[in-house]
């Protein structure tokens, strides 16, 4: 929750959409239940004895601009594959026996997927607060028919199965519309966002 309101407070634009929001809490009984905010990124532990947290509850799904499917669908799959992978081998649903699941996010969603949602937060809220980087990016958008084509195979891949870094492409294309004078001020800002893992 703090990650996620720090990512808030950080943007004068999404900042005062939130103004005044507080978490949501249900009428009815008393439980042991918690509610909170989607987390901003993977949670540490997505697993405990006989429990997998999946989807958005597992902070897969990137509030810059996944809505989180195919995250969801993604970290489903996995869940599937660890509980059929332990009750093939006779083991327990321990928090020992189910940490492969989150060796199995790492691999596949967080250190490919994900990363292209800490690219562009970073590039797009954190490194400015000014808004000619997403200026460019529309720019790019209307002026560029292969970059809008970029645009519509970053939801289209299985970054589980490429190496293809397509954020770098829409990184490249997107500096291609800033003006030659102004790609001084923003070329470090650029590299930086490309140099995110």
């Amino acid at each position: 929750v703090e990650r996620y309101k720090e990512t808030i407070s950080k943007d004068p634009r999404v900042r005062d959409l939130f103004a005044g929001a507080r978490e949501k809490t249900w009428p009815g009984q008393k439980s042991s239940h918690v509610t909170a905010l989607i987390p901003r990124g993977p949670i540490k532990t997505p697993f405990a004895n006989r429990l997998l947290v999946l989807g958005d509850a597992a902070g897969l799904a990137h509030p810059f601009y996944y809505e989180g499917v195919w995250q969801g669908r993604a970290s489903a799959k996995h869940a599937v594959e660890t509980v059929v992978g332990l009750r093939d081998g006779g083991k327990p649903p321990t928090a020992e026996n189910l940490s492969v699941y989150k060796t199995l996010l790492g691999r596949n969603i967080v250190n490919k997927f994900n990363r292209s949602g800490r690219k562009n937060s970073w590039l797009f809220w954190e490194a400015t607060a000014d808004e000619a980087p997403w200026s460019y990016f529309i720019e790019a958008l209307t002026k560029s028919k292969e970059f809008r084509a970029l645009i519509v195979r970053c939801f289209e891949i299985d970054y589980a199965e490429t190496k293809e870094d397509i954020d770098f492409k829409a990184g490249e294309m997107i500096f291609q519309a800033i003006p030659t004078l102004k790609k001084i001020l923003y070329a470090p800002l650029f590299l930086r966002a490309g140099s995110i893992k």
